[in-house]
């Protein structure tokens, strides 16, 4: 079976996009993808999914008007509370539903401290509200790592002996992935809010997902 027409740059609407974006790294891809060309644009476009999913994961830490350990604090109360039901309890209670209260009792207050126990252990950051662009930085550190595994490259910043303006091809590497990936949904990632998050990442490496 012929799949040329899947190489087709027509069947490959971002593919011109990733062309831009690699250029700014100095890697010149094909007008036409091959085989191997692919996952460029994949991670790419990995990177975007992980950014939008990253950021509705702030904005929603930001926002929230409860803590896990509020949330926990409840489901201790509420076992404590079911814990020291009495016979006569138990008696009216089960006049009052057909399901089998004695059975129910005991696993609701198990379940109830396996909920404690997920909310007190749960990975939430403890300032949120202080962190508003975490979402950037994680993007700044997936971009660093696809960067330099199809360069070759480290992904850096360095000043401009003429103006000290911060530059390099990194940070057009940067610019270039919200132009064309994001439509330019990030307002403030500017050349020393990069070379923050890179730093950031080496003093805290974290795996590459992609």
């Amino acid at each position: 079976m012929n799949d040329k027409g899947n190489h087709s740059p027509k069947q490959q609407p971002d593919w011109q996009q990733a062309r831009l974006v690699w250029a700014t790294g100095g890697k010149k891809l094909p007008k036409t993808p091959g085989e191997n060309d692919f996952r460029l644009l994949a991670d790419l476009k990995a990177a975007a999914g992980s950014y939008r999913s990253a950021k509705e994961i702030t904005v929603a830490d930001r926002t929230r008007e409860w803590t896990p350990d509020q949330v926990a604090d409840q489901c201790e109360a509420l076992a404590r509370v079911l814990h020291q039901l009495d016979d006569a309890i138990f008696a009216r209670i089960a006049g009052a539903s057909h399901a089998p209260m004695q059975s129910i009792i005991p696993v609701t207050i198990s379940n109830l401290y396996i909920l404690d126990s997920a909310f007190r252990n749960a990975r939430i950051p403890t300032l949120p509200r202080k962190k508003k662009q975490e979402h950037n930085n994680f993007l700044v550190s997936i971009l660093a790592n696809i960067y330099e595994r199809h360069t070759g490259k480290r992904a850096t910043v360095y000043s401009n002996r003429k103006n000290s303006k911060r530059v390099g091809p990194f940070v057009e590497f940067v610019d270039a992935f919200n132009k064309h990936f994001l439509s330019g949904d990030i307002t403030n990632l500017n050349a020393r809010a990069i070379q923050r998050a890179l730093t950031e990442k080496a003093d805290s490496p974290q795996p590459d997902s992609l």
